[in-house]
């Protein structure tokens, strides 16, 4: 009946198989790592894996410390995979003091992360939506011409009809419009305040070439590019109970675009989980990590340590058969959006095994087991198979010690 009761009774007898030495496990220390340069990396969510909200679970500082050296020093590549908003610099900072090691910028990938990759868009007029340091946040990743959704209100102050209370006035005032740029890209990465507004003007960008002004603009199509980043319907907070997440926001600007238009919303570029294109970055992003600590050893595989089935491993599964297309010479069946830009950019592949380990502690196991996985991503009963289920990041990082050793 439930989604996630089903892949529990799928894996109830390797998870009974594990449960008889993870028991036994709970004092395992790094030792038992033989080789002086490993072949593998380990990706982390936060959200519902490392804290729940702000709170660090307390058996993550523990976890990580087992992928450190004695003098407390990187020996196993790892990152953090989330989707939410940030800079790296702000979430790097505050997982060192949750986890009790130094974590470095280079280990974030962010929702927003891969865009640094797509160069092509790094120049146009972007209006960027989202919460938070958004022009700091869009200059790390390359972007010159930023705008935010102020100063379209500003430009166009009649736009925004939902607050009555400002509008009002405004229509008495019979304000002239200012100038602004045409807006060339749509850049998606986080969900905004005050949805009812920002989701109008965003309609209104999206059908008239960027440029909101005069009736005669207006047409019944798409006439930018939108990028997406975080498809999240939902995430784990402190709260009882899930919450919505930039993936909501997306299914309201794509449901409303389609009852106006009576087309579908296309994506030119989606990040994040489950995206292929965020997990090629991570790869890319512990590749780096590893050769900047000395290891000049191909990475073979990658585990994947998530709370939620519809993003953490669903997306480690689609990872796994792009890997198996691409050792195969074979084109992966993807949208242009989910194709990792092939722009030279990228360190070489070489990644031929991904593990997604789905935790107990977060999001999952808090909610109905209906899917919910976004428009463009079609999850058959395979790509939400976990390869294990653990009860926390401890007994994760302990199943890969036990692995990999």
């Amino acid at each position: 009946m439930y989604k996630v009761i089903r892949i529990l009774k799928t894996c109830s007898f390797r998870e009974k198989r594990i449960s008889a030495y993870t028991s036994n496990m709970r004092f395992f220390s790094l030792s038992p790592f033989s080789r002086q340069a490993d072949d593998f990396g380990v990706c982390f969510d936060i959200d519902g894996v490392i804290s729940r909200g702000h709170v660090p679970f307390p058996e993550a500082r523990t976890a990580y410390q087992l992928l450190m050296d004695h003098d407390r020093n990187i020996h196993i590549p790892s990152c953090f995979v989330t989707n939410s908003l940030g800079r790296n610099s702000c979430r790097a900072m505050q997982l060192t003091e949750w986890l009790g090691v130094t974590v470095n910028p280079e280990q974030m990938v962010l929702g927003q992360g891969p865009l640094e990759m797509y160069s092509e868009y790094h120049h146009k007029n972007c209006l960027i939506i989202g919460q938070g340091q958004l022009r700091q946040i869009a200059a790390e990743l390359g972007f010159t011409n930023v705008y935010l959704m102020d100063e379209v209100m500003e430009a166009y102050p009649l736009l925004d009809a939902s607050n009555h209370e400002k509008n009002t006035p405004l229509v008495a005032l019979e304000l002239n419009e200012k100038e602004l740029p045409n807006i060339e890209a749509l850049v998606l990465i986080g969900e905004p305040k005050h949805w009812e507004c920002q989701l109008q003007i965003l309609i209104d960008i999206l059908l008239t070439n960027g440029k909101p002004s005069g009736k005669q603009n207006r047409v019944n199509y798409q006439t930018i590019p939108v990028i997406g980043c975080n498809v999240d319907l939902q995430y784990m907070h402190k709260a009882e109970f899930p919450r919505f997440g930039h993936g909501a926001f997306l299914l309201c600007l794509e449901s409303l675009f389609k009852k106006l238009t009576g087309k579908d919303l296309e994506y030119s570029v989606l990040t994040g989980k489950p995206s292929e294109v965020t997990f090629r970055y991570a790869e890319h992003c512990l590749s780096n990590i590893a050769q900047n600590h000395g290891s000049f050893k191909p990475l073979k595989r990658m585990y994947m340590i998530g709370d939620n089935i519809d993003v953490d491993i669903a997306g480690a599964n689609l990872y796994q058969r792009y890997i198996n297309a691409a050792a195969e010479n074979k084109n992966c069946a993807l949208s242009a959006s989910r194709q990792p830009p092939n722009n030279g950019i990228f360190l070489p592949q070489t990644v031929t095994e991904i593990y997604g380990i789905l935790v107990k502690t977060g999001v999952s196991f808090a909610s109905s087991g209906i899917t919910h996985s976004h428009r463009d991503f079609t999850l058959d009963s395979d790509i939400l198979k976990p390869h294990i289920i653990l009860d926390n990041v401890l007994d994760a990082i302990q199943y890969i010690i036990k692995n990999e050793s």
